[in-house]
């Protein structure tokens, strides 16, 4: 049977141990802090400690530098060296060239390069990539039908995430200035989800606390319930609030099977410290 590599960008939440198991060519993006400190979102990053950093740092934008070609391709040769294919799940090309720059590099390389866009981020995106990458280890799917089965993955995927405030999108421009003075007037938490493009879009605006947070992922999961037998649902926070403690109390509760993960630097930088998100395939 053919042999297939593994490529990931961390874009994606996926943990340490995850990349050891999977022994995941890891491709970290470069992060350029407001005072100008360049620090590579690896594998291995304290994560918690770069939320103490970033806090250090209030004012000022941050900027997440895309995976260059040569990086790509580098990587990937050497994985080719051992392996008959390489699978790159890349970041939204909505939200980043790496995608672009990925594809790039097959056209160097050739159809032993396998690159798919996962058009989401975060959690959403590693929740597609693991399972993919363990069905595939796992010898489920072949090699000619990767792209079809990746395809039926991100058909069935759904992530939604809360953040604290608008402030980290208003300051990488992803916001204007009038939305930004409205939200925290009324003391919105804007509750996000990304569209069949890759897009981020707006869901609702929350005014409160736990309780309708709660309510918000509550009347989620029951219009589209998580298919827990194909894959746990996927829970992940930043800096931990009370609303993600109340959350993920109200998961154990109704005995939902779940895995915790943190966002990675990568985009917490857009999205800030203190955020809520919950990632699941839906039943086909």
């Amino acid at each position: 049977m053919a042999k297939v590599a593994f490529m990931a960008d961390s874009g994606a939440d996926i943990l340490e141990e995850e990349i050891r198991e999977l022994n995941i060519k890891w491709m970290p993006v470069e992060i350029i802090f407001p005072s100008g400190k360049r620090i590579y979102d690896t594998a291995d990053i304290d994560v918690p400690n770069f939320y103490e950093q970033m806090k250090k740092e209030p004012n000022g934008k941050f900027v997440s530098v895309q995976i260059k070609t040569d990086d790509i391709i580098a990587a990937a040769e050497e994985l080719l060296q051992t392996h008959d294919y390489v699978l790159y799940i890349t970041m939204s090309s909505k939200m980043s060239g790496t995608y672009l720059n990925a594809l790039t590099a097959q056209k160097h390389i050739g159809s032993r390069l396998i690159v798919f866009d996962s058009r989401s981020i975060s959690t959403g995106q590693s929740t597609l990539t693991l399972k993919a990458f363990y069905d595939i280890r796992d010898g489920k799917v072949d090699p000619e039908h990767i792209m079809d089965y990746l395809q039926s993955l991100r058909n069935r995927l759904r992530f939604y995430f809360i953040l604290e405030s608008l402030e980290y999108l208003r300051k990488g421009g992803r916001i204007g200035k009038a939305s930004y003075l409205i939200g925290n007037m009324l003391k919105l938490k804007p509750a996000l989800a990304i569209d069949d493009t890759g897009e981020i879009y707006a869901v609702a605006k929350i005014r409160g606390g736990k309780k309708r947070i709660i309510k918000f992922y509550a009347n989620l999961l029951e219009k589209e319930p998580p298919d827990i037998d194909f894959f746990p649902l996927q829970f992940v926070y930043s800096i931990p609030t009370e609303w993600d403690m109340a959350m993920q109390q109200w998961i154990e509760e109704h005995g939902i099977p779940y895995q915790q993960r943190l966002t990675r630097p990568t985009t917490t930088v857009h999205g800030g410290p203190y955020s809520l998100g919950l990632s699941w395939f839906v039943k086909t």
